[in-house]
This record gives structure tokens, C-alpha cells and sequence, in this order.
């Protein structure tokens, strides 16, 4: 008879495939899996591989407990964020179950692009200049801080849509780089060594926003 092992997705609404993919990994080391999937609405895609939970959304102040409890009652064995807002999510379960997500706290720096663009340039990264002082080369362009997707972007051609930005502190506003092509890198990271096992670049040629 097989062991069962449990895993519940974060956000996995459209990863199918991915789950397929989890449940052969599963059976090729002689174990089934039952997979859970915490979603807004039970009615995703991810329902025909995985048991959907209907919950929270990330920013909601009860998310972390409520899953907190699901892992402990239903024995999950690892979490597996697929979408931003739920890494730092996943990142507070790791006194509870296994997570391939950073630490808490790195995890809340790396969405928030303020305190991001802030810990790169401490460790001496080439990024574009950030405006902190009001007065700047332009053009610019203001990030919401939070967000993603490149929604919500606001291009700055002068001083005086500078001065009269409203409320810049919930925005990252950094020098706008015109001719550039964008490269972006997802990796996994050995959560024992530190050493990345493996990396996937390519060039970002559209997103949502």
C-alpha cells in the first residue's frame, strides 16, 4: 500500500498541469498524493486534480491562521505558493509545514519595491536611480509599491507632475529607462545549501498591465 502525502497550492487556480506533473513525482517515489487548493472560488480549473478551499484573500488579516489551521488538520506536508500575494503568505506557515519561500521578513521586503529597490541598492545592484529627494531627471515612472504585473504605472514627464504627485509614498518612483529589453528570472533554491537548482530566463515581452 502507498503512503499519502498532502500539499496544498496557494493560488494554483489554473496549474493543471502542474498538478498532474506533482501527482507523477508522487507515484514515480512510490506514494500517492492528495493535493488541496485554497482558492476564492471553488470554481477553478485546479478542481478537476485538487480538493478546492474556498478562502481569504492574501492581504486579509485572518489568512495566515486560517491556514495555519488547515495544515494542522489536514496533515499538510508542504505549501506551494503559485501567485506574489501568496509567497509572504506561504513564508508564515514555516513553523507548520514545509514552504519553498524565503524567510518572513525577506519575503515582505521583496514585494514591497520601496524597501526592494532599498536592499539592492545597499548591496551595490545596478538599478535605476530612485527619486527621494523630489527633484529628479526625468522622465520618471511611479510603481505602485505593492503591486504587480506592471499595473497601475504612472509615467512622470516633468517637475511639475513631480510636485504635484499624489501620494507618492505608497509608490516606488525611479528613473524610466526607454530603451532597455527586460529579462526576468525565476529560481528554486536548495533550502539547505542555498544554491540555486534551477534557473528559468527569458525575455518579458508583455504583461497584464
Amino acid at each position: 500500500m502507498c503512503d499519502t502525502i498532502n500539499i496544498l497550492f496557494l493560488g494554483g487556480a489554473k496549474r493543471v498541469s502542474m498538478a498532474r506533473h506533482f501527482k507523477a513525482a508522487a507515484r514515480a517515489v512510490g506514494m500517492e498524493l492528495e493535493l488541496y487548493s485554497y482558492e476564492l472560488t471553488s470554481r477553478e480549473p485546479i478542481a478537476e486534480e485538487a480538493c478546492v478551499i474556498e478562502g481569504r484573500r492574501w492581504n486579509s488579516p485572518y489568512v495566515v491562521d486560517e491556514l495555519r489551521q488547515i495544515c494542522r488538520r489536514l496533515n499538510i506536508r508542504a505549501v506551494v505558493p503559485f501567485v506574489d500575494g501568496a509567497v509572504a503568505v506561504a513564508a508564515a506557515l514555516a513553523d507548520v509545514t514545509f514552504v519553498p519561500a524565503p524567510d518572513a521578513d525577506l519575503a515582505e521586503t521583496m514585494f514591497d519595491k520601496v524597501k526592494a529597490a532599498a536592499l539592492f541598492e545597499s548591496l551595490d545592484l545596478p538599478v535605476p536611480e530612485t527619486c527621494r529627494d523630489g527633484i529628479f531627471r526625468h522622465p520618471l515612472i511611479a510603481k505602485p509599491r505593492h503591486g504587480s504585473a506592471s499595473k497601475g504605472l504612472i509615467f512622470i514627464e516633468s517637475q511639475a507632475q513631480l510636485d504635484a504627485f499624489p501620494d507618492p509614498d505608497n509608490y516606488l518612483i525611479q528613473r524610466h529607462i526607454l530603451s532597455r529589453e527586460e529579462i526576468t528570472v525565476d529560481c528554486y533554491v536548495d533550502t539547505h545549501t542555498g544554491e540555486p537548482l534551477i534557473i528559468s530566463p527569458r525575455i518579458r515581452l508583455e504583461v497584464s498591465g
